[in-house]
């Protein structure tokens, strides 16, 4: 075979290869383009026979929608009320008088509670002295607090004629350098049958023989409230007293019964008393008068010797 012929025959061949590629079906068959546009489509998505034909117009929006960034979201504003935090403050001069108003208001209550400090200490020194019988042995006592003296004058202005006449002894300068001169001021704190028993009473506090004007006074000047009686009772659980209206029975540690009776000016007015005669003492024995008051005086009554000396027992 000759270069031509050899040539031709290439030449054919390259024809025939290049028709063979050409007529070559490389399209998808009906069946793959079915099971492709099943995997496009949304499960969801409407029929294709439903959704309108998009004109030019509208597919030119759409490419321009596709094309151009989204814009940034608006930023929000969140409106919410004034708190009391927020809100404008208020001119400062009328708060300005207010504190000030509360500022002497609390420096009146203070005052008065030193007032009520002062006369608490007081109390509780006389009546040691009275259950020790030490009155002369008495140091001078200080005295109310600067702040306490400063009020002093506006607390006597508030307070009714009978608390005034408990409070005045204890501002005394004098009695307050002397205390033993007290004592009248004290008893007249106290409810009245607790000079005539008060031996009995070593174990107790004053404050549980505060009358009702004492308490008043002590409640003015603090703005508490303070109860009549306040733990009257022995370490034995028996109460050391009892009272109805201005009638008042006391009781010794075993129970008995010492008095039921009316008191007038710190003494046995009317009714029934034990009273151990202290000046009536015979050696080793002790006089008792049991009977009945009329009028601060005995009607009847019985003596009785108690003997105070121990017995030893003979085994």
């Amino acid at each position: 075979m000759g270069i031509g012929s050899l040539f031709s025959s290439f030449l054919k061949k390259k024809e025939e290869d290049h028709q063979q590629v050409s007529e070559l079906n490389l399209e998808p068959t009906r069946k793959e383009r079915d099971k492709g546009n099943r995997q496009e489509v949304p499960q969801k998505a409407e029929p294709l026979s439903s959704r309108p034909e998009e004109s030019g117009k509208d597919k030119a929006k759409a490419a321009v929608r596709e094309e151009a960034p989204r814009a940034a979201a608006p930023k929000t504003t969140t409106v919410r009320e004034a708190s009391g935090n927020d809100r404008k403050p208020k001119k400062q001069g009328k708060p300005a008088a207010r504190d000030g108003q509360s500022d002497e208001k609390k420096a009146w209550f203070q005052a008065k509670k030193d007032l009520y400090q002062y006369l608490n200490t007081a109390m509780k020194k006389l009546y040691q002295a009275d259950q020790e019988d030490s009155w002369e042995k008495l140091s001078p006592f200080e005295g109310p607090s600067d702040k306490a003296a400063a009020v002093t004058g506006k607390v006597m202005e508030e307070l009714p004629d009978r608390e005034k006449e408990l409070l005045m002894p204890f501002l005394d300068k004098e009695l307050m350098q002397s205390p033993a001169g007290l004592k009248e001021a004290f008893y007249a704190m106290l409810l009245p049958f607790y000079g005539t028993y008060r031996h009995l009473f070593s174990e107790f506090r004053y404050n549980t023989f505060m009358n009702k004007d004492g308490l008043d006074l002590f409640r003015r000047l603090t703005g508490r409230k303070y109860r009549l009686g306040y733990r009257n009772r022995y370490a034995s659980g028996q109460a050391a007293f009892e009272w109805k209206d201005d009638r008042y029975r006391v009781y010794d540690q075993k129970g008995t019964m010492l008095c039921d009776a009316v008191f007038k000016d710190g003494a046995i007015h009317e009714g029934y008393a034990v009273m151990a005669e202290e000046k009536a003492d015979i050696g080793e024995w002790s006089v008792i008068r049991k009977g009945y008051y009329k009028e601060g005086s005995f009607t009847e009554d019985t003596i009785e010797y108690v003997y105070r000396r121990p017995v030893d027992i003979i085994r």
